[in-house]
């Protein structure tokens, strides 16, 4: 199948290279255009005029103006970590989590560990799928200390719904990168930066790391003592676009939205029903 094809990350590089290159600026420009034109990019929020960017990927990676995404503060609530289409949710059963109705992963493969998995296992889930179109910059959905940051090698899969309907496991396969925090309101939480076909990379925000330079094994990296996010600080963002999975310890959250619904970085996603 092309999907096995397209999933190998040297393709993934390659796009990322020229997306990263410094081309003429004439071409750059001519590219940004025709992306802007081809996924109705909405360039209101955007901080930067277009002909400020000098490759392809500095465009899509671009900055938000600072007030476009106000961080909701209403008590208990954790935030949408970007935006995108809040796509699936819903609580961990033995040990899964769904990709549609049909097709689960487990959450010890997905987190790299069956102790870590362990926590969740009451917990829930909730997916965010990045289209082109979309701000690819990626923030916390909660404020609290940053206890891990833990690389999974993987495949390169695109994460549309071709794929989402036909390759079991996805998320799971793919590479992707988690960041814990231990929260106050939520026990805690994983942020999982999902990789997918031209995702030249990803990187964060809070460290310097970066993906899909040809690691093979898990890596937990170190991250510095007592570092912290609050809600909406930048954890990191992908070189071309993809998923974020949020995991939450605690199974006693609300859901704010239904499923196929639009959301941005900063708007209430789950509330806390009460305090632990």
């Amino acid at each position: 199948m092309w999907l096995h094809l397209i999933a190998r990350r040297g393709l993934s590089r390659v796009v990322g290279w020229i997306a990263s290159a410094r081309l003429p600026a004439f071409i750059v420009q001519r590219a940004i255009r025709w992306f802007i034109g081809k996924y109705g990019v909405d360039l209101t929020d955007v901080a930067e005029p277009i002909e400020s960017f000098l490759t392809f990927n500095e465009f899509f990676t671009r900055t938000l103006l600072p007030a476009a995404r106000p961080i909701c503060e209403t008590p208990g609530a954790l935030v949408s970590p970007a935006d995108g289409l809040f796509t699936s949710h819903g609580p961990l059963v033995n040990g899964e989590l769904w990709q549609i109705k049909g097709r689960t992963y487990g959450a010890a493969e997905f987190l790299g560990s069956e102790r870590d998995a362990e926590r969740y296992s009451q917990g829930l889930f909730a997916t965010v799928y990045l289209s082109p179109r979309d701000y690819h910059r990626v923030h916390s959905p909660v404020s609290g200390r940053i206890t891990g940051l833990r690389y999974i090698p993987g495949l390169l899969y695109p994460v549309n719904h071709l794929s989402i309907d036909r390759i079991d496991r996805l998320f799971a396969v793919n590479e992707r990168v988690v960041t814990f925090v231990e929260t106050e309101a939520f026990g805690s939480v994983a942020i999982v930066m999902v990789g997918a076909t031209n995702v030249g990379s990803m990187q964060m925000s809070f460290q310097e790391y970066r993906t899909n330079i040809g690691g093979t094994r898990i890596e937990d990296v170190p991250v510095a003592e007592g570092a912290r996010f609050n809600a909406g600080d930048e954890v990191g963002r992908f070189h071309l676009g993809s998923t974020v999975v949020l995991l939450t310890e605690r199974g006693d959250l609300s859901m704010v939205h239904g499923e196929d619904t639009p959301v941005r970085m900063g708007e209430a996603l789950m509330h806390a029903n009460a305090p632990r």
